[in-house]
Parts: structure tokens; sequence; C-alpha cells
């Protein structure tokens, strides 16, 4: 059984979702653990990862999301293990996710070396578990050179085996080939897929604002399956909002106060996809009720325009067990731009 660790400098490089179009794609059997986890859910007494409660429900694991990841606090996991244990318990954790498998899967921390202080790094986690290291990167065509030839040096200097790397969210596949590929190929960089950039990856359904951020439904479950697509801050005039091509459009939220009645109806009147209220300011309750018959999703935040947007701009649209368009399209660019057989 082949076992590969998927690690990244940056932490929204895209590692589940290369991890998830993997496993689709290549058709195999697949086991999943993420060692140190960085998404702590918690529910019926128990904690998990986001991450791999994902994976467990995607793919019907036997495994429990609670049992694929070690911990989620440095102070807990140095008091527990030290060198020599923690070896031992990644190799029985992989020894259970990994039986009856094809290959298994093993998901870094957020950053490469996210865990180093507990020997639960991306590095020491391919040691301790014998495996081979892919590293996914992402960002502006330089930054991600920089990041390639920079954790080179480190990974062959630590002695691990490093498959290569997965350029993720490349703006022109076929130009970076062109202008990079050579060179990386030069100095002996193996390129195990170049993913274009998919900005419908980037999208989330309304439903998402409930689980991410402190919101108040006002309108229940009307509309929780919108997607949205981009964000309009209406801030100004109706008359101005209305001329706007950018309020017109699809599948867009709409982040204004509770007391602009003339924002929100216009909102409601160009079938928006959510509308989110800020400043704690309710709205009239006949505009709550139009938006119900709309379908349209209507939340309150108690914080101002500024806070919101803020909030809204560092929200990741993480994958959900529901979100199959997502899921097929990941299939569908992992298959046609990485070298599946190779990773796997």
């Amino acid at each position: 059984m082949k076992k590969i660790v998927v690690a990244s400098t940056n932490k929204s490089a895209g590692k589940t979702c290369i991890i998830t179009g993997l496993i689709k794609a290549s058709g195999k059997k697949c086991g999943y653990l993420k060692p140190f986890g960085d998404r702590l859910v918690y529910g019926g007494k128990k904690i998990w990862d986001l991450d791999a409660g994902f994976m467990a429900a995607s793919f019907n694991l036997s495994e429990k999301a609670e049992d694929m990841t070690l911990g989620f606090d440095h102070s807990k996991i140095k008091y527990a293990y030290d060198e020599k244990t923690i070896g031992k318990k990644l190799s029985d954790m992989c020894a259970k996710a990994g039986k009856g498998k094809d290959a298994l899967i093993i998901e870094g921390g957020s950053e490469m070396w996210h865990g180093a202080s507990v020997l639960l790094d991306a590095v020491s986690v391919t040691k301790h578990v014998g495996g081979s290291l892919a590293l996914v990167v992402d960002g502006e065509e330089y930054d991600v050179l920089d990041d390639i030839f920079f954790m080179k040096k480190y990974l062959d200097a630590s002695g691990v085996k490093f498959a290569g790397v997965i350029i993720n969210k490349a703006a022109d596949v076929e130009s970076f080939k062109k202008t990079y590929l050579a060179q990386l190929k030069k100095e002996k960089i193996n390129v195990l897929g170049i993913i274009p950039r998919a900005k419908e990856l980037s999208y989330y359904k309304a439903k998402h604002l409930l689980d991410h951020i402190i919101v108040k439904n006002l309108t229940g479950n009307a509309g929780l399956e919108k997607t949205i697509k981009s964000v309009f801050v209406g801030d100004m005039a109706e008359n101005a909002a209305l001329s706007n091509t950018a309020f017109k459009s699809e599948g867009k939220m709409v982040i204004t106060s509770g007391d602009r009645s003339d924002m929100i109806l216009a909102a409601i009147e160009t079938a928006s996809s959510c509308i989110l209220l800020t400043n704690g300011r309710m709205p009239h309750a006949n505009l709550i009720t139009k938006a119900v018959h709309a379908q349209i999703p209507m939340f309150l935040v108690p914080t101002d325009t500024y806070r919101t947007v803020t909030q809204i701009e560092h929200l990741e649209p993480l994958l959900t067990k529901d979100d199959k368009e997502k899921t097929d399209l990941l299939k569908e660019l992992v298959k046609k731009n990485a070298r599946i057989k190779e990773i796997l």
C-alpha cells in the first residue's frame, strides 16, 4: 500500500481539494488521515477535524472522523507523546486506516511546518509513516517558484522521499508549462500536475454563512441552497446601486445595514442569492416576508459593514459532502491535469 503525505506551504493552497480530485479521478480505494487537525469541530462530546469529517462522509470511509486525527493542541500532544510513542501511534493509525486500501493519503497541517515542535509537521510525519511527500503550491507564478525551489532544497536535506509538486490554481496552464517547466525539470523537480484555477471552486452556498459566521437567520430555510458567486456592498444610494452592473449580476450577496429599506428591497427585486444585514439593525417585517416569498436568505450580524466585509473576505469556501458540483469538477480537473497513477 502506497502512503503519500500531501502538504502545502500555505493554508489555502487546496490540499483537500486536490486529495478529493485524486480519489474520485483514480477510482482507487483510498484511506485518509490528518494527524494534526487545524479545523476543530465539536459535537456530541466528540471533536474531529472538518476536513476529516468531509472525507469520511464523502467517501464512506469505515473509520470515524475523530479517529483520523491524533490531536489539535500542541501542549496536549507534547504532554501525551514523545518521538517514539508518536511514531508508534501514527503507525497504528496508518495500519487501521490503510487496511484493505490501495493507497493511504495523509493530509498535512495548515502549512508544511505546522506541528514541528511536536513532531507532526509534514516532514516528520512522512518519516514516521515511511511514505513519500507531495507538495501543493499556489499563488503568483514567482511566489510558486520561490516556494518550490526553497522546499526542494529543504526536502532533499531532510532525507524524505519527495514525490514532487502539484501546482494548483494556475491562471494559465499552457503558459506556465512553456515558461517554467523546462527550468523545473532542469532542477530535477518532478511536476505531478498543474491544475487550472476554477472560479466555481470559490463559490459557496448561503447556508455556509450559518456554519462559519455568527449570524441570525431571519428567513428560516428559504433559499439556503442558493450559491453565492460575488459580494456587493450596498453603502450607496439605491439609484447608484441599480445602475451598477455588479448589482445586477446573478448569484450576488448584498451586504447593507438593516435600516436601508431601499437597498434591501432592491436586493430582493434583483434576485440576490443572499442579503446580509449589518449593525444588528432589524429590517421592517414586510421586507423579511418579501425575502421569504422570494426564497432569498436574509441574515443579521452585530458587526458594522467594514468588519462584516472583512469576515466575508476571509471566509474559506470549504468543501462539504453535498457539494457534488464541486467534487465532480475537481475530479475532471485532476483527471485532465495530474499524473494520477504516479501519485497514487
